[in-house]
């Protein structure tokens, strides 16, 4: 099972909680892109560092882009990372992504290339990532290893005191494997940690078959809840869509979940 730990962003300096003997220093680097004018362009993120299978069974970040100007076609895992699952969360409007590539049976190794983001635009002039990608953060790669970024152009943390102050948390939510058979490990930002209340899972009916307290959900990591795909009785739930309800603060925020045979 794929044994994930995360922890806080500070600036562009981001610590992972560290579960190995000695932590390993792992560098991610983002170029600069300049996208054609009414055009796509791909923003490639790779890792200079020479990985072992001691550091790396996946890896995963966060970006945030302008969406009036850009827009997020896709995500494709290329390079060492080549055949790994990779998975994007997406929320458009206000232009945040969160990238998750990890494999059960195989560890990142080497150095190369590790994921293509796809961005187009309708702008009637090029667009540039140094304008308009703000940050790249809450990255991890492996399972307990000091990151840090490098950029080809200069970049904005993304926590603003605006954001600081909000309910934002909510909005950065996700689970893997999705869809799962056996159990699936439901993944939230910092943010979603400190503001969740409470966390349940609904059939596709509606009916809830799923209750988790705030005090019964993970306190460590990036890991809010591990479903193990059986109900508030203990019996398996059949294959189907489930839904996945974190409440905030203020909001709450949903995604769907498959449980295969």
């Amino acid at each position: 099972m794929l044994r994930i730990a995360f922890t806080a962003i500070a600036s562009l300096l981001l610590l992972v909680e560290a579960r190995l003997v000695a932590a390993a220093t792992v560098q991610l680097a983002v170029p600069a892109l300049t996208i054609p004018a009414a055009n796509c362009g791909n923003l490639v993120i790779s890792t200079p560092t020479n990985l072992t299978p001691l550091h790396a069974p996946g890896y995963s970040f966060r970006v945030r882009y302008n969406p009036t100007h850009m827009s997020f076609r896709g995500v494709a895992a290329i390079g060492i990372a080549t055949g790994f699952s990779i998975s994007a969360t997406v929320d458009s409007v206000e232009g945040r992504i969160a990238v998750l590539c990890y494999s059960v049976l195989n560890e990142l190794q080497g150095s190369g290339d590790l994921c293509r983001l796809t961005f187009c635009t309708q702008d009637p002039s090029p667009v540039s990532n140094c304008k308009y990608l703000t940050c790249l953060d809450n990255a991890w790669v492996g399972d307990g290893n000091l990151v840090t970024v490098s950029y080809g152009c200069p970049m904005q943390p993304c926590t603003s005191p605006t954001d600081a102050q909000s309910d934002l948390g909510v909005e950065d939510l996700w689970a893997a494997p999705n869809p799962f058979v056996a159990e699936t490990r439901i993944f939230a930002s910092q943010d979603t940690r400190r503001v969740a209340r409470g966390l349940e899972i609904f059939d596709v009916a509606g009916r809830r078959v799923r209750g988790v307290s705030a005090a019964e959900m993970a306190t460590s990591g990036n890991s809010l809840y591990v479903w193990d795909g059986r109900d508030a009785r203990g019996h398996r739930v059949p294959s189907g869509l489930y839904w996945v309800r974190v409440r905030g603060i203020a909001t709450e925020r949903t995604i769907k979940l498959i449980r295969g045979r």
